[in-house]
């Protein structure tokens, strides 16, 4: 499904917005909103028509699978999809003999995978908190047990390949994107009032709507979500009993939400449940930074 999914986009963008007809066989549940919202994006362009069709279709598809963990999976799938298909035409040098180079493909890779991600999924999550919650914890803080192809570093111990690293990356930057607009009814993120609806909605409650707007969750910024992996990170079991791959895979979430300007300075010292994100991080920096650890765990936290 997800290779489909990449593959009838990835034609939407280049043929202008037939190739959406074929997303109809990807459905797994069909909904009355889902037939007249896609009535309403007529006035689209064929490309805005295509993606809206298709997202509409994987909303449907996410709220119609039970399982939390299965959803987030998913989401996992379709970043890790869209990663291997973008460095394939990258570039064929699997060894990245050149820091720079391997940057520039990072960079390259990161932004057509989150354009992916935001077109079809910022939508859903924009409102949905189970959503944003799912992927947290079924994504980011559970990393895969195996990696593709580890790379060697200047240091003792190998590195995450940057297939691997593109994902948490691009979960970063994805979820910061949706927090914002649910804060600051941001609809330009995607069509936030056609398609702002939640995980836990009933079919009755999105089909009396024409217009939905987006509800505002004064618990859904991006901060608390920080402080949650932010925690998991600081934990003395995590440092010492995770696998060093895994909490490299962590930790390049954490570097992405500090750095990607999604949170504002007094954020950082800011409270949430009794604890703020500064604290909780230099526990964390401190543990890893012991003269016993391995060298891995120690440069995790100093980056």
């Amino acid at each position: 499904v997800v290779r489909r999914l990449y593959n009838i986009w990835m034609m939407s963008r280049s043929s202008g917005g037939d190739a959406a007809l074929s997303f109809e066989k990807l459905r797994v549940k069909s909904t009355t909103n889902t037939t007249s919202t896609s009535a309403r994006s007529t006035t689209n362009t064929p490309l805005e028509s295509t993606q809206s069709t298709l997202c509409i279709q994987l909303q449907s598809t996410l709220f119609s699978i039970t399982s939390k963990r299965e959803v987030a999976n998913v989401v996992r799938k379709m970043a890790l999809h869209a990663a291997k298909q973008i460095l394939a035409t990258a570039t064929t040098d699997r060894s990245y003999p050149s820091s720079s180079h391997q940057n520039e493909v990072q960079a390259s890779c990161t932004d057509h995978v989150l354009y992916f991600l935001e077109s079809l999924l910022l939508p859903s999550l924009v409102n949905g908190a189970e959503l944003r919650e799912a992927i947290l914890n079924f994504v980011v803080l559970s990393p895969p047990s195996s990696f593709f192809q580890p790379q060697s570093s200047q240091f003792s111990f190998q590195t995450m390949h940057v297939l691997d690293k593109i994902v948490p990356i691009c979960l970063a930057r994805l979820l910061a994107s949706a927090c914002s607009a649910n804060k600051d009814y941001i609809e330009s993120q995607g069509g936030v009032k056609e398609y702002g609806s939640s995980l836990d909605e009933s079919d009755e409650d999105q089909d009396s709507t024409n217009s939905v707007e987006p509800k505002l969750d004064p618990t859904g910024g991006f901060l608390p979500l920080v402080i949650t992996v932010a925690s998991v990170w600081s934990e003395e079991v995590f440092i010492t009993r995770t696998d060093a791959m895994q909490q490299q895979y962590v930790t390049e979430f954490l570097l992405q939400s500090l750095k990607g300007g999604d949170l504002e300075q007094n954020d950082i010292g800011h409270e949430h449940s009794g604890s703020s994100l500064a604290s909780t991080l230099v526990q964390g920096i401190t543990l890893r930074l012991e003269v016993s650890r391995a060298e891995s765990i120690r440069i995790d936290g100093m980056l």
